[in-house]
């Protein structure tokens, strides 16, 4: 875990800046009024391709993220063996009109086996953890922008106006979240990588004033595992790490 007090709070480099408009466009903006507390389908999708961010814009903040090539498990040949041997007398069934004979026929020699294939996995879940309750937040606003495939959101708590905004850049292949208060001196931040399970190290460092969280996992089989590294640099502008 990597704790900064900064003025300004930047993951990575920004891209690009939410523009705050006065009236939304509901053929480019989707925006609401409270977050996604733990209903992942009213979360804030962005991504460049490659990895993905899931928005929940919670008071401490999580951020699901996903990479293309992290999976439940390696690749796993699926192809039915008795499938081409099949083929002739499951056509003939149905010529024959033999409906229901050739559907199960189908299922029981042409259906992948194993029956389940594997499933695109979550890599790991970013926290932001500011110190600041629900119940003390108001004019609260989280945007997405479907145009430039960009999220932002902002709240007032304890007198202090937070702003969040997060960008995927598809050239640089990251994603970007830049955090910041109106007040100077009142943001305070930690951050994270957290996952529930198969997870080889967790570690945190500041290094010339850049801190790295780091987290390294697999999918958890006993051999041929995928495994993985997510990290994110924190760089701060006007505070300290």
């Amino acid at each position: 875990m990597l704790f900064a007090s900064p003025v300004s709070s930047v993951l990575a480099v920004l891209a690009a800046t939410a523009t705050v408009i006065a009236q939304w466009d509901a053929s480019r903006y989707a925006w609401y009024n409270t977050n996604a507390d733990t209903n992942f389908a009213a979360t804030l999708p962005i991504g460049n391709g490659r990895v993905a961010g899931a928005i929940y814009g919670t008071p401490a903040e999580k951020i699901t993220l996903n990479e293309n090539s992290v999976w439940s498990g390696p690749f796993t040949d699926r192809v039915n063996r008795n499938s081409g041997k099949n083929l002739a007398s499951i056509r003939q069934q149905l010529q024959n009109g033999q409906i229901t004979a050739a559907g199960q026929a189908t299922l029981n020699n042409m259906a992948g086996n194993p029956t389940s294939p594997r499933a695109y996995n979550p890599t790991v879940d970013l926290a932001l953890d500011f110190g600041h309750q629900q119940n003390a937040i108001s004019a609260y606003t989280r945007v997405l922008d479907t145009q430039t495939g960009s999220a932002w959101l902002t709240y007032t708590t304890g007198g202090v106006n937070y702003t969040r905004e997060y960008v995927s850049s598809y050239p640089h292949g990251v994603l970007t979240f830049r955090m910041k208060s109106g007040t100077a001196n009142k943001l305070s931040v930690k951050v994270s990588l957290q996952r529930s399970q198969w997870v080889l190290a967790n570690t945190a460092s500041v290094a010339n004033g850049v801190g790295t969280v780091s987290l390294r996992g697999n999918s958890g089989q006993s051999s041929d595992a995928i495994s993985f590294t997510s990290a994110v640099r924190v760089v701060q502008s006007g505070g300290k790490l």
